[in-house]
């Protein structure tokens, strides 16, 4: 299964897309992704693979654990941020990214979500909701 939900367009006016694959294990999932990444990657833009737990991580190519690249902090509340500067070497790379991958995303809390979303939009500047 394969959803797509279109989002709001930035100040830049690159249009910002998220999908959602799911589907039973064994289905293919990991293979679509790491080709995924690798067609981005060929094309000379910077892809984030990333995943909830560090075993999904070291199934994809170049990935790392979501807490890891996005410094969510372990214990979140609803008023917990992520401990990236927005003038950061992390926070740089996040504004160059073309396509972030959240592997076994399903699997983190609500709040670390909202933490995401604080600290991207704070690290974009942006003001939209």
């Amino acid at each position: 299964m394969l959803k797509a939900n279109n989002q709001a367009c930035t100040p830049l006016g690159k249009h910002r897309v998220s999908f959602y694959l799911g589907s039973f294990g064994g289905a293919g999932k990991t293979f679509l992704i790491n080709r995924l990444l690798a067609k981005v990657r060929s094309e000379g833009k910077i892809v984030l693979a990333m995943a909830s737990s560090g075993i999904a991580a070291l199934l994809l190519d170049g990935g790392t654990t979501a807490y890891s690249r996005l410094k969510i902090p372990i214990q979140v509340t609803a008023e917990s941020t992520c401990y990236l500067s927005a003038n950061s070497d992390d926070a740089t790379l996040l504004r160059l990214t073309s396509l972030i991958v959240w592997d076994e995303a399903s699997m983190m809390n609500r709040h670390s979500f909202e933490v995401v979303d604080r600290s991207l939009r704070d690290i974009m500047r942006v003001v939209d909701p």
